[in-house]
């Protein structure tokens, strides 16, 4: 049986789920993300309705334009890494045949032969 393992209430109290939030964030690198999101939240949230309406009607082409430009970005991004792990899974690759054959005395065999 596992000691020292974490009972939580059958109430989930909302502090604990802050915490578990803002350490999952913390975790994977998103703090800075989740606090700019809370900080976006608390804007729109004090800004009167009137004023609020004015400035999403306002937004809505720069909405459009926003959406293509991120998309653009994505698509430059993701050329980009999909090229630099073909550059390092290919360095692998001759480091592991380079290894095998130091190991063995003959060439390794290829998958792709």
């Amino acid at each position: 049986m596992v000691k020292n393992k974490k009972v939580y209430p059958k109430k989930y109290p909302f502090w604990l789920m802050v915490e578990n939030i803002t350490l999952k964030a913390i975790d994977v690198g998103q703090l800075p993300v989740l606090i700019v999101g809370i900080i976006f939240i608390i804007i729109f949230m004090r800004i009167p309705p009137e004023d609020l309406k004015s400035i999403l009607v306002r937004t809505r082409i720069n909405d459009y334009l926003l959406s293509i430009f991120l998309s653009l970005l994505w698509l430059f991004h993701s050329r980009t890494q999909r090229s630099m792990y073909k550059i390092e899974i290919d360095r692998m690759a001759e480091v592991r045949d380079a290894s095998e054959k130091s190991l063995t005395g003959k060439d390794p065999k290829s998958s792709e032969d």
